[in-house]
């Protein structure tokens, strides 16, 4: 049986191992975003400290709505063709500007590499992300929400 713990957890595990194997950067943003948002609301509906309050502790010039403008930005415009009105999104100016590099600054992997700057998680620390990472992908137990 599927459950919203089991989607996040595909869908962060699938993000990983494309940005470990350098593939596919605008799927590991989709997918890392839609898998962060879910474990996001997860552990708020069970009463636990969502990773964002760990943000909101070492970032104090950013509030909730700001993490959420940047997670968002990108995703939207990967995800949507219309806006709330349900007139045709303008994303001209926001694609071009995607790249790989957005993915490293997300921090979702800079938590798992211990790294101390989201902008540090690049090529030269895939290799440390791969060796971390590799007995994760293949012994994942669940994961419980309960209080």
């Amino acid at each position: 049986m599927i459950d919203k713990i089991g989607v996040a957890r595909a869908q962060l595990l699938t993000a990983m191992d494309l940005f470990l194997r350098d593939k596919d950067p605008i799927g590991v943003h989709s997918l890392a975003c839609g898998g962060g948002e879910l474990i996001e609301g997860l552990a708020q509906a069970s009463g636990r400290e969502p990773f964002s309050t760990h943000i909101l502790q070492t970032q104090p010039h950013l509030d909730q709505i700001k993490i959420r403008r940047l997670r968002n930005k990108y995703w939207n415009a990967f995800k949507h063709f219309y806006d709330l009105k349900g007139n045709q999104r303008e994303d001209e100016e926001i694609l071009p500007d995607f790249d790989d590099t957005k993915n490293s600054k997300m921090g979702l992997f800079d938590q798992l590499a211990g790294a101390s700057r989201a902008e540090s998680v690049g090529p030269s620390m895939r290799g440390n992300l791969r060796t971390a990472i590799a007995p994760v992908r293949t012994s994942v137990t669940p994961i419980s929400f309960q209080k």
